[in-house]
């Protein structure tokens, strides 16, 4: 006899039974997002003792009421579908749509997703802060009238905008320390956060190749001859005191060993960014003799 499961239907959730479907019991809620009492879902469990979870969401609540139950298998939970009346489009949409907006709501308020929205804001803002700069240099005011008043907000204007990207970087170091610690003490948390970005995740990230890292964020030269040899690692910590020369190379073995934090951030979150630092550091000592 093939076992009831317990599925959520918009806003009832509903024991399904393949022989008598429209007779198993059910439980009403006020919205396709909401769970019902402990107490209501032990009375549907108690009313079908073999009953399984018809997706994750129900098997968290039957845990927490103090009743789990195995998930059901591909093959149970389209059976229970099938046995449901068929329902209209409009009926699927009210249904589903509420639910689809709550996940939403919760991946974007992830934490990874928050180093995201924070670095690609920091990058965009970044941007507007190096045009205003051009701006600035090649304006010309005089030192009284019209265009001075106007110097006068503009300059303001600069004093909020560099305060405001003080604060905008404090905050994507902060998150990008707590999501990815061993990365951030690698390679810097700014970057640690512009990495995750631009992989689109921790996971992404610590899937890459050394290589591909290295390179990643990079924009190929216009021209002709060797392309770029670095992306987002050349605001990495100890690049930029390196001759040009030598900087490839240390931009090789920073790759390597961000790819290991980022897959001990990614996985088991050990603490692994000790050893990796002194590697850094001995690599960078390496360079900067050879370079001299």
């Amino acid at each position: 006899m093939a076992p009831a499961v317990l599925l959520r239907e918009g806003r009832r959730w509903r024991v399904v039974e393949a022989e008598r479907p429209a007779e198993g019991p059910s439980e009403s809620v006020r919205s396709p997002t909401d769970i019902p009492e402990p107490s209501a879902l032990r009375r549907l469990v108690a009313a079908a003792p073999t009953v399984l979870a018809g997706d994750p969401v129900v098997g968290a609540a039957l845990r927490s009421a103090g009743v789990p139950r195995p998930l059901a298998g591909v093959k149970e939970f389209a059976r229970a579908r099938g046995a449901l009346p068929r329902r209209s489009s409009a009926e699927w949409r009210a249904a589903i749509l509420p639910e689809s907006r709550l996940a939403l709501e919760r991946a974007l308020a992830s934490p990874e997703e928050t180093v995201t929205a924070l670095a690609r804001e920091e990058d965009r803002l970044e941007r507007a802060r190096g045009r205003d700069d051009g701006a600035w240099e090649s304006f010309v005011g005089p030192p009284s009238g019209p265009l001075a008043d106007y110097t006068a907000v503009w300059s303001e204007y600069r004093i909020a905008l560099e305060r405001h990207h003080t604060d905008l970087v404090r905050r994507l170091e902060g998150s990008a320390r707590a999501v990815a610690p061993n990365l951030s003490r690698v390679v810097g948390a700014r970057v640690a956060g512009r990495l995750i970005a631009a992989a689109g995740g921790l996971t992404p990230l610590g899937r890459m190749s050394s290589s591909r890292l290295q390179l990643l964020g990079s924009r190929r030269r216009p021209g002709g001859g060797r392309g770029p040899r670095f992306g987002l690692l050349y605001r990495a910590e100890g690049l930029d005191t390196l001759p040009p020369d030598r900087q490839g190379a240390y931009a090789r073995s920073l790759a390597a060993m961000a790819v290991i934090a980022a897959r001990a951030d990614g996985t088991t979150r050990a603490d692994v960014a000790a050893g990796l630092v002194r590697r850094r550091d001995r690599r960078h000592l390496q360079l900067e003799r050879r370079g001299a």
